[in-house]
C-alpha cells in the first residue's frame, strides 16, 4: 500500500521539488547489522550520531509476527507488531553495533515504536497502542537513572488524555522528539493517519506524572494532508502531499531556519537523492546536519522497511 493522495495542488503554500537549497547526498543501506528481512523502521538517531532507536517486527519480541506483515497493517489484521530497538556506535564513521531490544519496561504484546531519547539520556518517549490508551495510538515515557544502562529503564507513563490535560487524543499520537521543555510530535483526530498534524505542547519531563494541564498547539504549519514526522533541529520532515513529491510519502525541510516566526516555512522536496518512488519516512539528522538518517522500502534493501543514512556530499 502506497499512502499517496491524488488531489489538487496545496493551497496553503507552493511546493518546491529540487529547489536551490537542496543538498546532494551519498546514500547508502545501514546494512546487515541493523536491517533484516522483516521491517526495520520509525527510527530516529541521536544528534550525536552515536545511538539510534527504530522499531522492528523481527522476531524475538513478545508479540507473534509475519514476514508478510505490511509495514502498516499486519497479515493476521490489526497493526503491524514492533519492539522497540537500540544500537550505539563508536564514531559516524563506524558501524552500528547489534541492536538490543528494549526490556519489557518499555515494549509490550501491542505495537512500540518511534522512540527518541530526551538530550540527557534519562528519559525515552515512545508511541504504542497497548490497551489503556485514549485513542489508537498513544505516547509514553520512560525514565532511566543510569545513561548507559540500555536495560535499566523504568515502568512506562502514559502522558495522559486531553480531556484530562494530557497530551494523547482519539486518533493517532506518534513520533515524539522533545527539545528545550517542548515536545514536538505528530497527532490525529481520527483513526485516518492521512489527517495527521504537526503539533507541540510545553512539557517538564521532571513533572511527567503530575497532572499537568497543558495546552497542546496544532503547528500553523500542518496542512490537510499526511504530516507525520519532524525533526525539530534541522526542519526535516516526513509528509504525504499531493504534488512536488517523487512518490509515496517524501521527505521534505522548511527551508527557513531563522529562530523566528518563520522557522519552520517554504517545505522543499529533498530531491531525487534521498527521495523514491518508494516510501522514505522518519527524517533524523546530527548536529551538524551532516549526516541523514532515514526509512525507506526502496530496491537494495533487505526486506520491507529498512533504515538508510545519507552523508552530505556539498
Amino acid at each position: 500500500m502506497k499512502w499517496k493522495l491524488f488531489l489538487g495542488a496545496l493551497s496553503l503554500f507552493s511546493l518546491e521539488s529540487a529547489a536551490a537549497e537542496v543538498k546532494d547526498w551519498q546514500v547508502k543501506n545501514a546494512g546487515s547489522t541493523i536491517n533484516t528481512e522483516y521491517h526495520d523502521g520509525w527510527a530516529v538517531m541521536q544528534p550525536d550520531g552515536l545511538t539510534l532507536l527504530f522499531g522492528s517486527n523481527r522476531p524475538g519480541g513478545l508479540s507473534k509476527t509475519s514476514i508478510k506483515d505490511h509495514w502498516v497493517m499486519a497479515e493476521a489484521g490489526g497493526a503491524t507488531l514492533y519492539d522497540i530497538y537500540i544500537s550505539h556506535r563508536k564514531s559516524v564513521d563506524s558501524d552500528w553495533e547489534p541492536p538490543v531490544r528494549l526490556p519489557n519496561t518499555v515494549n509490550s504484546t501491542a505495537s512500540d515504536h518511534s522512540a527518541s531519547l530526551s538530550p540527557d539520556g534519562h528519559y525515552l518517549i515512545f508511541a504504542s497502542d497497548r490497551a489503556g490508551g485514549c485513542g489508537q495510538l498513544d505516547l509514553y515515557i520512560s525514565y532511566r537513572k543510569d545513561v548507559n544502562d540500555d536495560q535499566g529503564w523504568g515502568p512506562s507513563t502514559h502522558l495522559g488524555c486531553l480531556e484530562d490535560g494530557g497530551v494523547n487524543g482519539e486518533g493517532h499520537d506518534s513520533c515524539p522528539i522533545w527539545r528545550d521543555g517542548t515536545l514536538y510530535f505528530t497527532s490525529s483526530t481520527t483513526p485516518d493517519p492521512m489527517t495527521l498534524d504537526f503539533k507541540k505542547v510545553e512539557f517538564d519531563l521532571a513533572k511527567k506524572d503530575s497532572n499537568q494541564q497543558r495546552e497542546v498547539i496544532v503547528m500553523d504549519v500542518s496542512t490537510p494532508f499526511m504530516d507525520a514526522h519532524l525533526d525539530p533541529d534541522h526542519a526535516y520532515f516526513w509528509a504525504n502531499y499531493p504534488s512536488g513529491g517523487e512518490g509515496g510519502s517524501d521527505l521534505w525541510r522548511f527551508a527557513s531556519r531563522d529562530n523566528g516566526p518563520d522557522k519552520f516555512a517554504k517545505p522543499t522536496n529533498l530531491g531525487r537523492s534521498i527521495n523514491t518512488a518508494a516510501e522514505e519516512h522518519m527524517p533524523s539528522a546530527t548536529e551538524d546536519g551532516s549526516i541523514l538518517n532515514f526509512v525507506s522500502d526502496r530496491e537494495g534493501g533487505f526486506g520491507g522497511l529498512d533504515i538508510w543514512q545519507a552523508k552530505s556530499i556539498d
